[in-house]
C-alpha cells in the first residue's frame, strides 16, 4: 500500500483536509472510485472462475487508484526526497496496469504474437530493479530542483533531474505495449469482428499512446508538467468496463434463457426415452405374443376335431403360460434396463442362455428353414449377468440372422452360433450368411435405424444397452453380400478370494 511521508498526514495525501482543491478532490474521486468497481469485479470473478477479464481489469482499476494515490503524494511533496520516494512506488502500479492491459487484450481481442505483450510485461518488471536499486527512482539518479506550478487554482509539485538512463527499458515496456495493442486492433479490424471489439482496441491505443507521451515528454525535461497518468488509465478502465459491465448485465438473461433451455432438453429427453421404451417394449414382447398366439391357433384346431389330444393340448398351454412369463420379465426386465440400468446379476452360463433362446425360436427356425451350427466351448467360464437380458439379446441376434438368411434359397440359409473366452472376456460369436450390412455399419446400433422394410429399429439398440449394461462390447463385421458376424464379449467374472 503507497504511504505518504511522516510530514504529511494520510488525510492530507488524500486531499480530505479542510481548503481541498480541485485537483486533488479529482484524484481522489480517481482513486475511490477504481477501488470500488475493482470490488465489484473481484466479487465476479470469484463467483464464475470462468472468465480471465474479470480479474485482469480488477487488476487494472486497482493499479489505476494505487497510482493515483502515488500521483497525489508527488502533488504535494514538500521536498526532492518525498517526490523521489513516491516516484519509486509509482512504477508498481504502472507494472500492474501493463500486466492487465495486455490480459484484456488477449482475453477481448486476441492476438498472435501474444509474445509482444509478454515481452512488454518481462521489460516492466526488469525495469522495477533500478527503480529501486539505481539512483532514486527509474527516472532520475538525481533529483536537482522541487518548484511549485498552479494547476486548476492549486499549487503542486513538480521536479527536474538527472534523468536516469535505465528508464529507457520501462519506456521501451511501454512502446511494445502499444504495438502489441497495434496488431491486436488490426487483426481484430481484418477479421471484421464486432464493432465494439474496434472501437476498444482504438480507444485503447489511444489512450495508451497519450499516457506514454506525456511520462515521455514529462520525464525528459521536454515540458515541464506534473506526473499525471492515472487520469490515461481510468480512460481505458472506462472503455473496458462498458464492455465488461454490459457483459455482466446479459448474464442473468443468459442464466434465465440457459435454464429455460435446459427445462426444454429435459422435457426432450424425457418424452425421447418414453418413445424408446415404448418402441423396445413393442418390439421385445412381440415374439412371446406370436408364440401365444400360434400355440392358441393350434390348440382352436385341435379342440374341433373329434378326439383332441389332451397331451399334446397340455403341452400348448404350458408354451403358452411361458410365453407369457417371458413377455413380462422382458416388460419388466427392459423397463429397469433403460431407467436405471441396473441388471439383476447372477452366475451365467453363456452356453445355457444361447440354448435357452434356441428353445424359444425352435418353431419359428424349422417353419423358415433355418439351419443352426453350434460351436460352443463347454469348458467357458462363467459371467456375472441378468439371464433374462442375456437371453433376450441372443434372441435378438438371432432373429437378425433368421431376416438376413431370409432371401437366400432354402436349404442354404445358415446360421452359427460360437463360443470362446480368453483371460478377461467371454466372446459369443453370431454369423449368418445372409446379404451383409451397408457401409455404414458403425449406425446399426442406433435406435430406429434399421434395414427391414418393417423394422422398428430397436433390436441392435436395446442389444447395445443390454451389452453396456454388464460393461461389455458389441460390434459387428460384414462384407456385403457375404454374411454379417456379431461379437459380443462379457467380462468373465473374477474367482473370489
Amino acid at each position: 500500500m503507497l504511504g505518504c511521508h511522516n510530514k504529511w498526514t494520510l488525510g492530507k495525501c488524500w486531499g480530505t483536509v479542510p481548503g481541498m482543491n480541485w485537483l486533488t478532490t479529482i484524484w481522489a474521486m480517481i482513486a475511490s472510485a477504481s477501488l470500488a468497481i475493482a470490488a465489484v469485479y473481484l466479487f465476479a470473478w470469484f463467483r464464475s472462475r470462468e472468465s480471465i477479464a474479470y480479474l485482469m481489469f480488477a487488476l487494472l482499476t486497482i493499479s489505476v487508484s494505487m497510482a493515483a494515490g502515488a500521483e497525489i503524494w508527488m502533488m504535494h511533496a514538500e521536498s526532492a526526497r518525498q517526490f523521489g520516494s513516491a516516484l519509486r512506488w509509482f512504477h508498481v502500479p504502472i507494472f500492474l496496469a501493463v500486466v492487465s492491459c495486455v490480459g484484456l487484450v488477449h482475453e477481448r481481442l486476441g492476438s498472435d504474437r501474444l509474445w509482444l505483450g509478454q515481452a512488454a510485461v518481462g521489460l516492466r518488471a526488469l525495469s522495477l530493479i533500478p527503480n529501486f536499486f539505481s539512483g532514486q527512482n527509474l527516472n532520475y539518479i538525481e533529483i536537482t530542483e522541487l518548484k511549485q506550478i498552479e494547476v486548476l487554482g492549486e499549487h503542486i509539485s513538480v521536479v527536474s533531474g538527472v534523468p536516469n538512463p535505465f528508464m529507457l527499458v520501462g519506456q521501451l515496456s511501454l512502446a511494445l505495449l502499444f504495438v502489441y495493442i497495434l496488431d491486436a486492433a488490426i487483426a481484430t479490424w481484418r477479421q471484421r469482428r464486432k464493432p465494439q471489439r474496434i472501437a476498444l482496441s482504438a480507444v485503447l491505443l489511444a489512450l495508451v499512446f497519450a499516457g506514454t507521451t506525456q511520462a515521455v515528454v514529462g520525464f525528459w525535461g521536454i515540458v515541464e508538467i506534473p506526473v499525471v497518468v492515472s487520469p490515461f488509465f481510468i480512460g481505458v478502465a472506462i472503455v473496458m468496463g462498458i464492455e465488461l459491465g454490459a457483459e455482466m448485465l446479459r448474464a442473468p438473461r443468459l442464466d434465465r434463457a440457459l435454464q429455460q433451455s435446459r427445462e426444454q432438453l429435459e422435457h426432450m429427453s424425457r418424452a425421447a426415452a418414453l418413445s424408446e421404451l415404448s418402441g423396445a417394449l413393442a418390439h421385445e414382447i412381440n415374439q412371446p405374443l406370436g408364440v401365444i398366439l400360434s400355440n392358441a391357433e393350434a390348440a382352436e384346431l385341435m379342440l374341433d376335431s373329434n378326439e383332441p389330444d389332451l397331451a399334446e393340448l397340455k403341452d400348448i398351454v404350458v408354451d403358452i403360460i411361458d410365453a407369457d412369463r417371458r413377455a413380462a420379465n422382458v416388460i419388466t426386465r427392459l423397463r429397469s434396463l433403460l431407467e436405471r440400468g441396473d441388471p439383476n446379476l447372477q452366475d451365467l452360463a453363456i452356453n445355457d442362455a444361447v440354448i435357452e433362446a434356441l428353445g424359444h425360436l425352435r418353431s419359428g427356425l424349422g417353419t423358415h428353414g433355418v439351419d443352426v451350427v453350434l460351436d460352443l466351448d463347454n469348458t467357458l467360464p462363467v459371467v456375472s449377468a441378468d439371464r433374462i437380458l442375456i437371453v433376450q439379446l441372443v434372441l435378438n441376434l438371432l432373429n437378425n440372422a433368421c431376416d438376413a438368411v431370409a432371401g437366400t434359397t432354402r436349404g442354404r440359409r445358415r446360421v452359427n452360433i460360437g463360443s470362446t473366452s480368453d483371460k478377461q472376456t467371454v466372446t459369443m460369436t453370431v454369423s449368418d450368411n445372409g446379404h451383409g450390412l451397408p457401409d455404414n455399419k458403425e449406425k446399426i446400433f442406433d435406435p430406429f435405424v434399421t434395414t427391414k422394410a418393417s423394422g422398428l429399429g430397436m433390436g441392435l439398440a436395446i442389444a447395445r444397452s443390454i451389452v453396456e449394461a454388464h460393461e461389455g462390447r458389441i460390434w459387428a463385421e460384414s462384407e456385403n453380400g457375404s454374411g454379417t458376424s456379431f461379437h459380443v464379449s462379457l467380462p468373465r467374472k473374477l474367482a473370489e478370494p
